[in-house]
């Protein structure tokens, strides 16, 4: 349970506890609170670019996690208009996370997934005209 208050604080800006915890275990960025939303997840929706380089530096598998509605970080940030953090969850190649090199898909299942209402982010960048929400 000690790591649920990790999404609390992220939501309530308590950023230095956060911070402490997740350098304690990394894993912590990953753990779903209400909705099925991660402090990355929540970092992407308010644009926090600082909180994202180190959410991504300490788990970057967590770019594979959605919330109840199978929204990833990505489609958060789109959603809320927030294209530099887009940009900066775009930023990462996939072979510094660490998967084998039989897993060479991974960029295109992530960029690809869809959510709950059958949405890419491309339908997204589209809906918005967010044109500048372009992969580096």
């Amino acid at each position: 349970m000690a790591s649920l208050p990790c999404t609390w604080l992220c939501e309530n800006g308590q950023t230095q506890t956060v911070l402490q915890l997740i350098d304690t275990d990394p894993e912590l960025v990953r753990v779903k609170g209400r909705e099925g939303i991660t402090p990355l997840h929540h970092a992407s929706e308010d644009g926090d670019l600082y909180l994202l380089e180190k959410f991504l530096s300490v788990c970057l598998k967590s770019l594979e996690d959605v919330t109840n509605k199978s929204d990833t970080a990505l489609h958060i940030a789109l959603k809320n208009d927030k294209v530099e953090a887009f940009q900066v969850l775009t930023r990462c190649p996939p072979s510094v996370i660490g998967l084998k090199e039989a897993d060479q898909c991974y960029n295109k299942r992530i960029l690809n997934s869809k959510n709950r209402d059958g949405s890419t982010l491309l339908h997204i960048a589209t809906s918005k005209n967010q044109v500048q929400a372009s992969l580096n």
